[in-house]
C-alpha cells in the first residue's frame, strides 16, 4: 500500500477552512485590508464615512462606515470590509449578531467517511447556494460555496465560485488564500502564485507573503518578495501573525543548507505557532535539520497533521490512526490525510472495510490521486472484490498517464496477479518492485514489498512460501521500517506458528 506521501516535500501552503474557523483561529485579524472605494457615486454622509475610515482604518471607524452603508442601503458595496470585521474577535456582540458568530475549533473528531456521504455533500452545496442567492455580493459566501463544491469533487463549479469571490473582493486575505489553495488543489499552482503576486496588500500582509513564497518554492522559483518578507518579520507585529512567514523563510534556508539561519527563523515561528507552522517545522526537522528545533511545547489548535505523522514515526499507530482521521475531517478535500489514514486502517489494523471507505472518501475530491487509487485497490483485493479492484487498477494505470509505474504500484499489480491466480506474474512484479526500490536507495520500501510478497505466497499456498519467508528473515537494520512488527505478526499468523512470536524472523 501507499505511504509515499511521507517522503514527499512539504510547503507551508495556506489552509482552507470555513470562514468561521479561519477567523476564530486569528488568521484574518491583521492587517486590515484597506479597500479603495470609489466615493463619486455615494451620498455625502457615506462618502464622508469612507474618507474618515481611510484616514483611521480602525475597528470602530469600520463599524461606523458599515452602519452608514446599511442606512444608505449600500452595504453590498462594502463586502470586503464586512468580511474583515466578521473576522475580528474584538467586534462587539451586537455586531456579531449581524455578521455571524464563530467558536474556536480546538480539534475535530475522527470519522471514516460518514460525514462525507453523497447526501451530506449535496446538502452542503445546497445550503451555500441558497446563501449566495440571498447575498450575491458577499465574497465570503462565494468562497464557502467554492469549498463545498471542491469537497464534492465539482472543481469547475468551484472554480466559478472562487472567481466570483475574487471579483467581489480581490484584495481580501480570506478570499486570496482560499483561492490560492483551490488552485493548488486543482494542479494549477502557477495561477495561485500569480494571483497572490499581483495582490495589492501582498507586501504588507505576512499571511499572503508566506503563501506566495511557499508556492513559488514549490514551483522551483525564487519569490520576488523575500525582501518584503524579511522587513515584515523585523517589524513590530504580533508573533501569531508572523508564524507562517517565519516558517516559509526558514524552509527556504533549510532547503538551501543554511541550517543556522533556518533554525533562527523556525524558532521565531514557534513563538505563537499555528498548526500549519508546527507541521512544517516537524517535517523540516525530520528531512533537513536532524530534529534541531524543539517543537515539544507547541500545542496550537487542530494539530492533527503533525500529531498523525509524529505518532506514525514512533510506532504509536492507534494515535496516528485517530489523528489522521481528524486531519481528514479538518481538510476534507486534501489527499494526504486520506492516504495516510487509509494505509494505517488497512495495512496496519487489517480493517479493510474502513480503509476502503476512507480511500473512497478521499477520491471524491481527488479522483486521480495515485496513492488513494493504490490503497483502494489493495483494500478491495483483501475484501475479495477482485473485479472492482481490477477496475481501480485500470484507473491507476490511466492516472499514471504513461509514466513509469512506481515500486509501490508494481507491488500492487503483483498482488492483483496473485489474487487472480497467477503467482508467477505476481512474483515477477514484486521482484521488479523490490529491485526498483533498492535502486532508488529506499531499502525500507523494498523490505515492505518483500513482506507483502511473503504474505501473498502464504495466502496462495505456493511452493515459494518458505523461500519468501526466509527472504524477510535475512533483512537487516538498514531495511527496517516502523510497521515491520505489524507485518511480521501477519506473516506469523499465516504460518500458523504462534510459537514463533518469541523468536521473530527479523528484529523490528
Amino acid at each position: 500500500m501507499s505511504v509515499e506521501f511521507l517522503d514527499k516535500t512539504r510547503h507551508i501552503f495556506p489552509r482552507w477552512r470555513s470562514f468561521q474557523s479561519t477567523a476564530s483561529l486569528g488568521e484574518l485579524t491583521w492587517p486590515a485590508v484597506q479597500e479603495e472605494f470609489d466615493t463619486s457615486e455615494l451620498d455625502v454622509s457615506l462618502a464622508n464615512a469612507v474618507v474618515e475610515w481611510k484616514a483611521d482604518p480602525s475597528l470602530w471607524k469600520g463599524l461606523d462606515l458599515l452602519g452608514t452603508a446599511t442606512v444608505s442601503n449600500r452595504l453590498d458595496d462594502f463586502a470586503g470590509l464586512v468580511a474583515e470585521l466578521r473576522a475580528n474577535p474584538r467586534t462587539p456582540k451586537a455586531a456579531r449578531a449581524f455578521f455571524g458568530e464563530s467558536q474556536e475549533p480546538t480539534r475535530v473528531e475522527p470519522s471514516e467517511g460518514s460525514q462525507l456521504s453523497e447526501e451530506t455533500l449535496r446538502r452542503e452545496v445546497k445550503l451555500h447556494r441558497h446563501k449566495v442567492i440571498s447575498t450575491p455580493k458577499d465574497p465570503v459566501e462565494w468562497v464557502e460555496l467554492a469549498r463545498a463544491f471542491t469537497i464534492a469533487g465539482q472543481n469547475e463549479k468551484g472554480r466559478r465560485a472562487i472567481l466570483a469571490a475574487l471579483q467581489l473582493a480581490p484584495n481580501n486575505r480570506f478570499v486570496l488564500r482560499s483561492a490560492a489553495r483551490f488552485f493548488i488543489h486543482v494542479g494549477e499552482p502557477d495561477i495561485a502564485q500569480a494571483l497572490l503576486g499581483s495582490a495589492r496588500p501582498l507586501r504588507q500582509d505576512p499571511w499572503l507573503l508566506a503563501s506566495e513564497i511557499a508556492i513559488a518554492d514549490s514551483l522551483g522559483k525564487s519569490s520576488r518578495h523575500i525582501r518584503s518578507a524579511r522587513e515584515r518579520l523585523e517589524g513590530d507585529l504580533p508573533a501569531s501573525v508572523l508564524t507562517e512567514l517565519a516558517a516559509a523563510l526558514g524552509s527556504l534556508e533549510a532547503e538551501s543548507g543554511n541550517h543556522r539561519l533556518a533554525r533562527k527563523f523556525l524558532r521565531r515561528s514557534l513563538e505563537q505557532a499555528n498548526e500549519n507552522s508546527v507541521a512544517q517545522i516537524r517535517w523540516l526537522n525530520r528531512v533537513h535539520l536532524d530534529e534541531a528545533v524543539d517543537v515539544s511545547n507547541a500545542r496550537p489548535p487542530l494539530l492533527h497533521e503533525a500529531n498523525a505523522k509524529a505518532s506514525f514515526y514512533r510506532g504509536d499507530f492507534e494515535t496516528a490512526r485517530d489523528e489522521s482521521l481528524c486531519w481528514l475531517e479538518d481538510q476534507p478535500f486534501a489527499s494526504a490525510p486520506a492516504v495516510l489514514s487509509s494505509y494505517i486502517l488497512a495495512d496496519l489494523f487489517a480493517d479493510w472495510e474502513a480503509g476502503k471507505r476512507v480511500a473512497e472518501r478521499g477520491l471524491v475530491a481527488n479522483q486521480d490521486d495515485l496513492g488513494l487509487l493504490n490503497n483502494l485497490a489493495v483494500c478491495l483485493m483483501e475484501l475479495g472484490e477482485i473485479s472492482k479492484a481490477e477496475e481501480v487498477v485500470d484507473r491507476l494505470r490511466a492516472a499514471e498517464r504513461g509514466a513509469k509505474s512506481s515500486a509501490i504500484h508494481k507491488a500492487t499489480f503483483g498482488m492483483l496477479a496473485f489474487r487472480k491466480g497467477d503467482p508467477d506474474s505476481g512474483r515477477k512484479l514484486y521482484f521488479e518492485a523490490i529491485e526498483e526500490a533498492n535502486g532508488e536507495g529506499s531499502r525500507p520500501l523494498a523490505a515492505r514489498a518483500a513482506f507483502h510478497l511473503a504474505i501473498e505466497e502464504l495466502v496462495a499456498g505456493t511452493d515459494q512460501s518458505e523461500q519468501a519467508v526466509k527472504r524477510i528473515s535475512r533483512l537487516d537494520k538498514a531495511d527496517e521500517f516502523v510497521e515491520s512488527t505489524r507485518l511480521l505478526n501477519r506473516v506469523i499468523s499465516l504460518l500458523k506458528m504462534p510459537e514463533a512470536g518469541s523468536q521473530p524472523l527479523i528484529s523490528p
